[in-house]
């Protein structure tokens, strides 16, 4: 294998902060694909990453992936993988796809292409040509498990020569090329087994008046470097993400929902591949999002509620402060009165803007603050509103 002499032509991704890949079905329909950047793709350390679902032989990858309902791409079934890519190419170069075997000194090409200087054009291998070319990407094993993951480093460059399908080559020979690292994976965690451990949903609130809810959940998962979050609801996968770690459980916004119309709230996983399964068994809720003007009636605290969008417990210590001080003294009485025949015409003008909601949040927190702080001091000024 005799050394080339290196070119000026180059390839890179075409967006190189977000790296367009696509998966291809059987039937040739794109479907995106994650990818990641952790580098320039100038060394196989800066590699980009790619995650490709993979149908292993009789599986069943098909009914969890969140994108594809049929043909994903396998060994014998077909496919593809596609990458955008921006080429600046020298006259009479060709660009190569190769792919490791097993050494960093041996990849193999597995396609070549006489193609010009393009911004951005599609460059597709399919997995036959890929499961063809070497052993690296373990097809064999992917194609008999529906438990496997596996990768391999492919290398984008330029020759003046065409080589051919086969042709052994060495990335260091060569300027301007491009490292991806593409993973392929038929595994399937299904975490809807039932297990004392899964994650659950603790708590939903929905009475934001802005066609959202907050989930409480808690439990544990056992996390993988592929995996994600994923909300749903009434069947229909929504975009709202949330992470998963070791420890799982916290808080998620739910947008997107009809106030006034229930829903029926799942949390799922989604990896990077764009398997998705339920979390648990039996996680789903149903909520039902108030209105705006149901929100700030039944909380009453207009301006207060109207900051947090939410209940929230400086609202609960203000109502003690209401209901405690203001409402057993003449005085505090006509504050009150005042306050509820004036509130509510500026409380939908701050819940509506997000200026006006964060200061109000902001005023809240430090009076709140500041009582709490002088928590001894506070019979003295309410004591003198009841005489």
């Amino acid at each position: 294998m005799a050394a080339q002499v290196a070119n000026s032509s180059t390839v890179q991704m075409a967006d190189i902060d977000d790296p367009i890949v696509y998966g291809v079905t059987s039937s040739g329909t794109d479907f995106s694909l994650v990818a990641t950047s952790s580098g320039d793709g100038k060394s196989k350390e800066a590699a980009y990453k790619v995650y490709l679902p993979f149908k292993s032989s009789g599986g069943s990858q098909d009914n969890y992936h969140y994108l594809v309902s049929s043909g994903i791409p396998s060994k014998s079934g077909g496919g593809a993988i596609k990458f955008q890519l921006d080429l600046d190419v020298d006259s009479g170069d060709y660009f190569h796809i190769a792919i490791r075997n097993g050494d960093d000194d041996s990849y193999f090409v597995a396609s070549s292409y006489n193609i010009g200087t393009a911004d951005p054009v599609n460059v597709s291998l399919t997995t036959s040509s890929i499961c063809a070319i070497t052993s690296e990407f373990d097809c064999d094993s992917l194609d008999a498990s529906s438990s496997v993951v596996d990768d391999a480093y492919f290398f984008f460059f330029f020759d003046s020569t065409q080589r051919s399908n086969g042709y052994e080559m060495k990335p260091s020979d060569y300027t301007g090329g491009l490292f991806v690292r593409v993973y392929a994976s038929t595994d399937i965690d299904d975490y809807d087994d039932g297990a004392t451990s899964a994650t659950q949903i603790t708590s939903v609130t929905g009475d934001r008046g802005d066609a959202s809810a907050y989930i409480d959940f808690a439990g544990t998962v056992s996390s993988t470097t592929y995996m994600n979050g994923l909300i749903s609801y009434n069947g229909t996968t929504r975009l709202d993400t949330y992470d998963l770690g070791s420890d799982e459980s916290g808080e998620i916004l739910v947008s997107g929902l009809t106030n006034g119309v229930a829903a029926n709230i799942i949390l799922r996983y989604r990896d990077k591949f764009g398997y998705q399964t339920n979390i648990g068994n039996d996680v789903g809720v149903t909520i039902t999002p108030t209105t705006i003007e149901t929100l700030l009636e039944e909380k009453s605290c207009y301006l207060v509620t109207a900051g947090f969008q939410r209940d929230h417990y400086v609202l609960d210590y203000f109502r003690h402060i209401r209901d405690n001080y203001l409402l057993k003294n003449y005085l505090g009485e006509e504050f009150v009165n005042v306050y509820y025949s004036t509130a509510p015409k500026y409380a939908s003008l701050i819940y509506k803007n997000k200026v006006l909601s964060f200061l109000v949040r902001g005023l809240s927190y430090l009076v709140y603050g500041l009582l709490s702080i002088s928590f001894g001091l506070l019979d003295w000024p309410f004591s003198l509103l009841l005489h």
